[in-house]
């Protein structure tokens, strides 16, 4: 099933999860969000290559998760730098 934009609705429980990110007063490194209602702490941003930062800024439900996830990824390591 589609939705009215043509898109796959996206799963309810991504869809919170991003929401909780979001809403969270604490980045996944563990630090204060300097900014509440931002995916990373100003710390987490800077160590993002740009096209990380700029995927960041996709819509929930249109890439934000993905772009959180691969975020993620690259700060704790477990991805390398060629996104």
């Amino acid at each position: 099933m589609r939705g009215v934009d043509g898109l796959k609705p996206m799963p309810l429980e991504d869809l919170a999860r991003a929401y909780e990110v979001l809403a969270s007063p604490v980045c996944q490194c563990g630090r204060a969000k300097e900014i509440r209602h931002l995916a990373l702490c100003g710390r987490c941003w800077r160590r993002l290559p740009a096209v990380a930062r700029a995927a960041l800024y996709a819509r929930v439900g249109e890439g934000f998760g993905e772009a959180y996830e691969r975020a993620c990824e690259l700060l704790t390591g477990q991805m390398e730098l060629g996104i």
